[in-house]
């Protein structure tokens, strides 16, 4: 999985509905169903955030192409998908300024969020237009009801936007008309234009820059120092080798080759190689670092010998072990146990 084809979602905001089984039997799908997405979610989280390819991705909506799901948007979606869910984000959101400060928020910093969607503002004589663009490689009738939730979401906070009625506010839907659609926005179909050719969401320019009730400098800064905090860590999860490291490390004492490797994230051995030489590092380098921390983990909490555990994570003889222990540690396997028992 090249890294420009690794798409990621932040955890929190899908992490309530993995972990609810109630509300996802009752409103997104089956209880087999969660389980099957709560082990998914296992296997490809990093931090907070999960990660996985195009392909992956591809293979779990087509799963989840639940009827529950595509004829209806996620109504109680709206209720849970509040600050808490989208974390700093949605903090950032909620003590902004102004409409305008809020929309460009959301257009600057939702790739902290997800890489599956992208949010664009545009202006015209009469409207400030934020507009939901969900990948396409997300199946249509899912992308209509994430580009709704977003809006609901909006829509949570947005009769405190301006001191004019909120009624002036106009959608724009992909999806057909549909009365549970509007339900759920708690719209008339006055304000909704279904079948349009893009999902956004459209404020009038002379009420953009109204202040907000509940506008929060202090809480805005702390938003932002989270977020630039959040999008290292994701920077950070991405490297080409700690994708790598990851699934060395999950995968007990019968290490991948790197031809396994390569295979599963999509590229070449010989790409592999070279993005990983651009990152100062090679796959032997990648491995051993692996069993050594294994053999670490081995030789001083469950109190085996060196030289059985040497055999023990993969290493062929007790010379290659030692050798490759003191280039990792600076030191020889028995020398850290004397210096780790002192």
């Amino acid at each position: 999985m090249t890294q420009s084809d690794q798409q990621y979602i932040y955890y929190p905001a899908i992490g309530i509905f993995l972990d609810s089984p109630e509300r996802w039997a009752e409103h997104i799908g089956t209880e087999e169903e969660r389980l099957l997405a709560s082990s998914w979610a296992s296997t490809q989280r990093k931090g907070s955030y999960l990660f996985f390819s195009s392909e992956q991705l591809k293979i779990f909506t087509n799963h989840f192409q639940h009827k529950r799901i595509t004829d209806l948007p996620w109504r109680t979606l709206g209720n849970a998908s509040n600050a808490n869910s989208l974390g700093p984000l949605g903090y950032l959101l909620v003590s902004s300024d102004n409409a305008l400060q809020t929309c460009e928020s959301m257009a600057k910093y939702y790739a902290v969020i997800s890489s599956l969607v992208t949010i664009n503002i545009t202006k015209d004589n009469t409207y400030l237009n934020l507009e939901i663009i969900p990948s396409s490689l997300i199946p249509k009738t899912v992308a209509d009801n994430i580009a709704i939730i977003m809006i609901q979401s909006m829509a949570m906070f947005g009769s405190k936007m301006t001191t004019d009625d909120w009624e002036i506010i106009k959608l724009e839907l992909t999806c057909p008309e549909c009365p549970s659609v509007l339900s759920a926005l708690e719209k008339n179909s006055k304000m909704c234009t279904f079948s349009a050719s893009t999902n956004r969401f459209r404020i009038p320019i002379n009420t953009i820059q109204e202040p907000f009730p509940f506008a929060n400098i202090d809480a805005q800064n702390m938003a932002l120092t989270q977020i630039q905090q959040l999008w290292q860590e994701l920077q950070n999860v991405r490297t080409f080798s700690a994708q790598i490291t990851q699934m060395l490390s999950s995968s007990g004492n019968n290490f991948p080759t790197m031809e396994a490797i390569a295979f599963t994230l999509s590229v070449t051995p010989r790409t592999l190689q070279r993005r990983l030489s651009a990152e100062d590092t090679n796959f032997r380098e990648l491995l051993n670092a692996v069993k050594i921390e294994r053999a670490i983990y081995y030789m001083t909490k469950k109190n085996q010998p060196p030289k059985q555990v040497s055999y023990l994570v993969g290493f062929k003889d007790a010379s290659s072990f030692t050798k490759a222990f003191k280039r990792y540690t600076g030191k020889t396997p028995s020398d850290y146990l004397l210096n780790n028992s002192a």
